[in-house]
């Protein structure tokens, strides 16, 4: 738009209103349309398996988008049975908002789902609080009034018993990454918000400069501190007569020159610097392998941290020791200083304890951590200070 660079203040605000209001207008004629097709049956006419199909390979939508409008034209707009009946619109307070203009997309998401369990006495109050509210205030509302409607809850259906409470859906990409959907039941999903929550806030500005990271970014990161902290649990079931572990296997030339990949027990390749990072606390079992792979012979597992020495660090580091890092003990990896390959030993005077971020930017980045005096003292890049002058966590020391 031309001339923004004219208006003061409050006029760009009002300029943002009008567009909001067009492009909301906007939304409620391509709603206006697909209702029309719905009504046609034009995806029949057409050789299409559904409406959302048509409509996201005519307008290059993705099918969830293309599905959300066609669940919200068939809230605001009137339907056409088989028999040729017309069907009034199900909502039809909210239809008088959307062609106002007022509702945007999010705000008619939250009304069409919320209405799916309430009475109709309930769409007037809603949408009043849509003309006035954000969508997260609209659905505040309507759990309010469904809570005071069913204060017990519902009634258990013999068809919801069936129904699973929770789902996960794991699927390994080529590069090794997991992704991962599903749905918890109110109490799990409550449960993993609890852990991940306090996980999941921005780190506090520490040697290594400001958290950039993104809320999503972040709520990843903490669900891979929470499976840390369980996989050390004493209560973990045992299968095969091992506790739940994961399996790196990796030549011994590549984890020791850093260059290379190694493999995960599902065949997935990660690189010859995260299996180094792993092997900071993992146990060792040396295989000799001959020309065409196979195992000539195996040794025993040695552990790399005993409970005395993990119960030694916690005393002496107190947490992550990370200049500026409050991760507590129980987050923290200990970290090999002089790494093991390279004939580090697994002693206090050769070990740190890092949180999981510390400790993947330690093995990744120019950071060095050197013993002085007995403790842990961080060498910084020469970037953030050309003397790599030590520093180290002020207050794991005075509190200890």
């Amino acid at each position: 738009m031309d001339g923004l660079g004219l208006l003061d203040d409050a006029g760009l605000m009002d300029a943002l209103r009008v567009e909001v209001e067009r492009a909301r207008s906007a939304h409620a004629s391509v709603l206006a349309v697909v209702a029309e097709a719905r009504a046609r049956g034009l995806e029949v006419r057409s050789g299409y398996r559904s409406l959302a199909e048509l409509v996201k390979h005519v307008v290059r939508v993705d099918i969830g988008e293309a599905k959300r409008w066609v669940a919200q034209a068939s809230a605001v707009f009137p339907s056409v049975t088989p028999t040729g009946a017309v069907v009034a619109v199900p909502l039809p307070v909210v239809a008088e908002a959307v062609a106002e203009g007022v509702l945007s997309s999010a705000h008619l998401d939250v009304l069409v789902g919320a209405m799916a369990g309430l009475p109709v006495e309930a769409e007037r109050i809603l949408v009043d609080v849509a003309r006035s509210a954000e969508p997260a205030g609209v659905r505040a509302v309507a759990a309010g009034i469904r809570a005071r409607i069913d204060q017990d809850g519902r009634e258990p259906d013999d068809r919801e018993l069936v129904q699973p409470l929770n789902l996960l859906h794991l699927r390994t990409k080529a590069d090794g990454r997991v992704e991962f959907s599903g749905r918890l039941g109110a109490e799990q999903g409550g449960l993993l918000r609890a852990l991940i929550g306090p996980l999941a806030k921005p780190h506090a500005p520490d040697a290594a400069g400001q958290d950039t990271r993104t809320l999503p970014e972040r709520q990843g990161d903490a669900l891979a501190d929470v499976l840390n902290l369980a996989s050390r649990s004493r209560d973990l079931p045992i299968e095969a007569g091992e506790r739940p572990h994961v399996t790196v296997t990796v030549d011994y030339k590549t984890l020791v020159s850093g260059v290379g990949t190694a493999t995960l027990g599902d065949s997935s390749v990660i690189s010859a610097g995260e299996t180094r990072r792993i092997a900071c606390t993992a146990g060792i079992i040396p295989a000799v392998m001959g020309e065409r792979s196979e195992v000539l012979d195996i040794g025993r597992m040695s552990r790399r941290l005993t409970p005395h020495l993990r119960r030694a660090l916690h005393l002496r580091d107190g947490g992550c020791a990370f200049p500026m890092c409050d991760r507590p003990p129980n987050w923290a990896d200990a970290h090999h200083i002089r790494e093991w390959h390279r004939g580090g030993d697994t002693s206090v005077d050769n070990l740190v304890l890092l949180c999981r971020r510390h400790h993947v930017l330690i093995h990744h980045s120019e950071w060095e951590v050197r013993m002085t005096g007995g403790l842990p003292c961080f060498h910084p890049p020469a970037f953030i200070d050309p003397l790599r002058r030590p520093v180290y966590n002020a207050v794991r020391r005075l509190a200890g």
